[in-house]
C-alpha cells in the first residue's frame, strides 16, 4: 500500500518496523522528521541499514541539516568525515551542537574537522593550552564566541587575525 504513494509521511520509529522506517525514509522521507532521526534516541538505536540512510538523508539534505540544534555526536563525527560537506558546513554543524558537548568531545571534534585537507585552522589547539591565530572571518569569530560561552577562552583581535590563548582542557 505504501509502494502506492509518494506523499510524505511522517515516521514513528516507536512503533514502525525497521522495513518500514527503511521504506519511508526512501521513498516518503518528509524533511520535517530530519530533527527527529538525527538525535540520539533514535541514531543510536537503530540499525546501521537505517543509520546509513539517515547518514545518506543529512547529506541530501545539507542545508536543513545544519539547522538541527542537536544531533547524535557519532552522526556528526561521521559528516565531519563527509567530502560533500565542505569545512565552513563543518564547523557551522559543531557551533549549533558545541553546547551539549563536554571539553573532550569538542576537541575530538575539532581534530575530524581539522583532517580535512582545505583546513588551516587549528582550533582544537585552544583546549591543549596552545596559542592558536585564525583569520579574522565571520566563521572564526563565530566559532570562538561559541566556545567562549562554554569555556571563556581569552582572545584579542589584531591585523586581522584572531588571537587566541587555550587553556589546558584535555590530555593530548
Amino acid at each position: 500500500m505504501l509502494g502506492l504513494t509518494n506523499v510524505p509521511i511522517s515516521i514513528n520509529y516507536a512503533k514502525d518496523s525497521v522495513e518500514l522506517q527503511k521504506h519511508i525514509l526512501e521513498n516518503n522521507f518528509n524533511t520535517d522528521d530530519l530533527a527527529v532521526i538525527t538525535n540520539n534516541q533514535y541514531y543510536n538505536s537503530t540499525t546501521n541499514v537505517i543509520k546509513n540512510k539517515v547518514k545518506q538523508l543529512c547529506i541530501e539534505y545539507k542545508t536543513q541539516t545544519q539547522q538541527i540544534k542537536s544531533i547524535c555526536y557519532n552522526l556528526l563525527i561521521e559528516l565531519f568525515t563527509c567530502e560533500v560537506f565542505s569545512l565552513d558546513d563543518k564547523y557551522t554543524l559543531l557551533c549549533n551542537y558545541i553546547p551539549h558537548l563536554d571539553a573532550i568531545k569538542t576537541y575530538n571534534a575539532l581534530k575530524v574537522i581539522e583532517k580535512d585537507p582545505t583546513n588551516k585552522s587549528l582550533f582544537s589547539h585552544l583546549f591543549i593550552a596552545k596559542r592558536p591565530s585564525f583569520e579574522n572571518t565571520a566563521l572564526s569569530q563565530k566559532i570562538i564566541e561559541e566556545l567562549n560561552k562554554k569555556w571563556r577562552f581569552t582572545h584579542k583581535v589584531e591585523n586581522n587575525q584572531i588571537n587566541a590563548y587555550g587553556q589546558k582542557l584535555v590530555k593530548n
